[in-house]
């Protein structure tokens, strides 16, 4: 502090007379932002450095000379070390080879004292630095920068640039909040290109709460040990609550379904109410919330059953219903809640729930199960969502534990024949003729079918079909796999009849095409863009004449092979798909006219006709007849 006149020519020092005190820096502030940066640098946690970088400077560390050069040091490895290369290893040895001394403390930081913080504190803490900072260093240059005559003159001038700094301190944080505000308020940025993001497309949104009711022994334990296989396979963390099976069923089941390798490898987790006789009350659920709360991945949350998990909340009251709901509410900030319920012995189709309305409030998409044990197949109604969902869903339970969507069999085998297509690309087998070989082998389907079907598929845009070395045909796709599979399940889904009664027939999971329905799309694979399906009258009339051709060939004793399909009794859905895909109908037509002539010489541009869609199958058959003389 530079001296003062007390006016008679003497000097005199008037520090030990000032009150005021410069604001200490706060040493364990510094070092949980020195902490939290080398943190994210072994972590690669980009915003969190950007954030650091963008608001805070060396000149702001005052508490240990040290801090402000172990800042300076990191700064500058991430400056000179490549993005891709920032991690612990990289790190430790720059600090090393720099300062043992910055290397040491980054160290005890890190390791030996962590005190890395969450980046929602790391705002009040840069604030914190910032203020200290910028009153000292205010103060510190008025102190420096004048001659006082006296203390009183000094410490009123003191107190007038303190007022000051600390009236634009609280405008910049009042500026800050109103900002972090606006900055909460949607705008039309941010809803442009929204998307919902699945678990599984069209069943499960992510960061939801999604119930299943059911009825008693409906097999719901067995959909749920198959979705959680579903969840494992495509690798995502699981945790899974049941507080409703035995100990002796809980162990059964993991070997069933195959799991204990993610049991032991921890991305399945099972809550047992015999470990811990656990509910949402429970002191356990909330250290198991918090801890799900800290997880950095996304967990699937199932909760079997809600009204055990409910335990000591009466779930026929509002009030408490809304307790126990914001118990799961909370978690699907970072996470996926699932939850299965029963429903009132009393079953309203419409609304297939108990207890208090209250839960389904909360509830985001909710489902009614049936099941067909003996047709192996679950089917989920949807009677509320949030989420656009399908408003039905069928799947089949298989063999090894998975759930397979219970598609129609032109479906199947057109994914079939699509995924056998790609996997030959993937493996470098694109020649169109050595592809259509290998796929037929896999697939079953015949080789001359499968070069027709690559074909036809180019016409479709799935792929191309280019010019290779040595007047070789190059398959090139135009689509990804996954375009491909969700067209074709769209399709299946257009011509499905939804919300059906399931009764006990075995043949009640197939899909069902809806009877004199006009279809915006075309109905099948094989007429996609080009050729939509026939007038409704038209359809009606080519299922009566390819029923009664097939009861024709059947009685014949001839089998009905059409490569993708093979037709062993009068089917009303095969007849349907049969009806609506050209490429079956010359198919059957080509069966009919090589049963009735022993071969189609002569006939192959009728064929062609129908598979073109330049004739219905009724046409040709009335023209085949007409020529060949044949009384039919």
């Amino acid at each position: 502090m530079r001296a003062v006149s007390n006016g008679n020519g003497r000097i005199k020092n008037y520090q030990t007379k000032i009150e005021f005190k410069f604001k200490k820096p706060d040493s364990s502030v510094e070092r949980a932002i020195l902490a939290t940066l080398v943190e994210a640098i072994t972590e690669r946690n980009n915003k969190v450095i950007n954030l650091l970088l963008r608001e805070v400077k060396k000149d702001y560390f005052l508490a240990d000379p040290l801090h402000p050069k172990l800042w300076e040091a990191l700064t500058e490895y991430l400056l000179h070390t490549g993005e891709g290369e920032w991690h612990e290893i990289t790190l430790f040895h720059f600090l090393r080879n720099k300062d043992l001394e910055l290397w040491s403390l980054a160290n005890e930081l890190l390791y030996e004292n962590p005190e890395a913080v969450a980046p929602e504190i790391l705002d009040s803490l840069i604030r914190i630095l910032k203020d200290t900072f910028l009153i000292n260093t205010t103060l510190s240059g008025l102190l420096e920068g004048e001659s006082y005559k006296d203390a009183k003159e000094l410490l009123k001038k003191l107190q007038d640039s303190l007022d000051a700094l600390h009236k634009e301190i609280s405008d910049i944080k009042t500026k800050e909040s109103q900002n972090e505000i606006e900055a909460l308020f949607l705008t039309i940025d941010d809803l442009e290109n929204i998307q919902i993001d699945w678990v599984v497309k069209d069943f499960i949104p992510k960061n939801t709460i999604v119930g299943i009711t059911a009825k008693f022994s409906t097999g719901k334990t067995t959909l749920v040990y198959a979705l959680l296989k579903t969840f494992v396979l495509q690798k995502y963390k699981v945790l899974y609550v049941d507080l409703d099976n035995p100990l002796t069923v809980i162990k059964k089941k993991i070997e069933e379904f195959g799991f204990k390798e993610f049991v032991e490898s921890g991305q399945l987790k099972i809550l047992s109410r015999h470990k811990l006789g656990i509910n949402a009350r429970h002191e356990a659920w909330q250290r198991i919330k918090e801890w799900l709360m800290n997880q950095e991945e996304h967990y699937l949350v199932v909760i079997d059953s809600l009204k055990n998990f409910a335990k000591g909340y009466d779930i026929n009251s509002d009030k408490e219903a809304e307790f126990l709901m914001s118990e799961l509410k909370d978690l699907t900030v970072k996470h996926t809640v699932i939850y299965l319920h029963h429903i009132p012995k009393m079953l309203n189709p419409d609304m297939p729930f108990k207890n208090s309305g209250t839960i389904l409030d909360n509830t985001d998409v909710a489902y009614f199960l049936q099941t067909d044990k003996k047709a192996r197949l679950f089917k989920l109604t949807r009677f509320k969502d949030r989420v656009p969902v399908k408003e039905s869903l069928e799947f089949i339970f298989n063999e090894d534990g998975t759930l397979e969507e219970a598609l129609p069999e032109w479906i199947r085998e057109a994914l079939k024949f699509v995924r056998a297509v790609f996997e030959e690309v993937e493996k470098g087998n694109n020649k169109k003729k050595a592809l259509a070989k290998a796929v037929a082998e896999k697939t079953g389907i015949g080789e001359k079918r499968v070069t027709n079907l690559l074909e036809q598929y180019a016409q479709y845009r799935y792929w191309e079909i280019v010019q290779g070395e040595h007047n070789s045909k190059i398959i090139k796709p135009l689509k990804t796999l996954e375009e491909i599979e969700s067209s074709l399940k769209s399709k299946a889904y257009a011509n499905s009849v939804e919300n059906q009664e399931l009764g006990n027939d075995s043949s009640r999971g197939n899909a069902q095409v809806l009877e004199n329905q006009e279809l915006g799309s075309c109905a099948t694979i094989y007429i996609e863009e080009h050729n939509c399906a026939p007038e409704s009258d038209t359809l009606k009339s080519e299922e009566e004449s390819i029923k009664g051709m097939i009861e024709r060939l059947l009685d014949d004793g001839v089998e009905i092979n059409l490569e993708v399909m093979t037709v062993h009794k009068v089917d009303t859905e095969k007849i349907r798909e049969i009806a609506k895909d050209p490429v079956l109908k010359s198919l059957l037509l080509e069966l009919y006219i090589a049963n009735e002539k022993g071969d189609v010489n002569g006939w192959e541009y009728l064929i062609e006709e129908v598979k073109e869609g330049k004739k219905t199958f009724k046409e040709a058959v009335e023209t085949f007849e007409e020529l060949s003389g044949i009384d039919f």
